[in-house]
């Protein structure tokens, strides 16, 4: 399960395995009657790449960056169609010190636009799709960017301070929630609160405590975990476990907070 929250149709009667990211989903999953046996807290599987330290200096001097400079790195390509992502770094520029790094994805029409319109501005810095997000990410003082559960484990592996914009109804929203509950991430519904956030991770005092934070909560070498309990099972040939009677039954899963 790739988020913090349990979603209902991952519920199924013949699973073996459940590979889960915190406690709070396991005591979850048992109350809804899904065995112990079944449950295990790995935490999310992300490529080993944001797991590996990198050296900054070479990383900014790679990517032609100024190391005296702090960056917010805006994953915008991920907001795809909303219309305002020009006017939240015209804001973020006016009201913080933050250089603003914009990653346009694959989305052509954004990456020409905003190429347009900041072409004359030395503070921010344009890309398209890239495959050297950790890279990236090791640069960044700042991640905004949606409420996805791989790109938030990958920003916590790298104790990167995350921003949480607009978080989407459902799994989005409920990620969001989760993690801003344990302090590990900020939540902007509107923009005077986008504004508040950078300027307290301007602080190199508040933005350690975010670190801090983070690398506590951290769990490494997921992916390594769930392979080898998956090869360990297949190797036993072990059956389903049916030691408590499950309450799933195919085709009439739960609905979990709210999700359908």
């Amino acid at each position: 399960m790739t988020d913090y929250v349990v979603h209902g149709r991952w519920l199924h009667p013949q699973t073996s395995k459940y590979f889960i990211a915190t406690e709070s989903m396991k005591a979850e999953l048992m109350s809804l009657g899904i065995a112990e046996e079944k449950l295990v807290v790995s935490g999310i599987p992300i490529r080993e790449a944001f797991e590996q330290t990198q050296e900054r200096e070479g990383l900014l001097r790679k990517h032609g960056l100024d190391g005296n400079r702090h960056y917010l790195l805006l994953a915008a390509g991920a907001y795809g169609v909303l219309s305002d992502i020009n006017h939240l770094i015209i804001r973020a520029l006016q009201q913080s010190n933050f250089d603003v790094m914009v990653l346009c994805g694959n989305n052509h029409k954004l990456q020409m636009a905003t190429e347009e319109l900041f072409q004359e501005n030395p503070r921010v810095h344009i890309r398209g799709y890239t495959e050297e997000m950790q890279e990236l990410m090791c640069i960044s003082s700042c991640l905004l960017t949606k409420a996805g559960g791989i790109t938030l484990t990958e920003a916590m592996a790298l104790a990167l301070p995350v921003i949480v914009y607009h978080p989407l109804p459902g799994q989005e929203a409920g990620n969001a929630e989760w993690l801003s509950e344990h302090n590990l991430i900020e939540i902007a519904r509107n923009e005077e609160q986008l504004v508040e956030q950078l300027q307290r991770l301007e602080h190199l005092g508040y933005r350690d405590e975010k670190v801090q934070d983070m690398k506590n909560f951290s769990r490494k070498s997921a992916a390594d975990a769930i392979v080898t309990e998956a090869l360990e099972v297949i190797k036993l040939r072990q059956p389903s476990v049916s030691a408590v009677k499950s309450m799933v039954v195919e085709g009439q899963v739960k609905t979990i907070h709210g999700y359908y």
